[in-house]
Parts: structure tokens; sequence; C-alpha cells
């Protein structure tokens, strides 16, 4: 409790002075990076499907 207590003070005085600190909450590695980005990769994916299905289709057109 106090050790929580004492970090969220330190953090209030390094805001309040305009540095920057390290943010300890954040997991860092490839699983927590894929979470983050998930959706970026989910669209990536979606847009090589659609253009890959509008080929499919008209590409004797194209």
């Amino acid at each position: 409790m106090f050790s929580v207590l004492r970090r969220r003070q330190e953090r209030v005085r390094l805001i309040q002075k305009g540095t920057d600190f390290p943010m300890d909450d954040e997991p860092t590695g490839l699983i927590p990076a894929l979470r983050a980005h998930s959706g970026v990769l989910l669209g990536i994916i979606g847009l090589a499907a659609w253009i890959a299905l509008l080929w499919f289709m008209f590409g004797d057109v194209l």
C-alpha cells in the first residue's frame, strides 16, 4: 500500500516538474506487442484478402 502511494507521489512530482518518466506498468515482449497491434495486423490481413478477392474476380478484365 505504501509503495503504491510512494510511486504515485513520485509520478506526480515528475509530472509537475515536466519531466518524462518510464512506464513501469506496460509489459514488454512479443506477445504484448502483438496484442497492442492486433487491430493493425488484422486490418493489413483484411486489406490483402480484399485485394486478392478483387484480383481473382476481375483479374481477366484488369
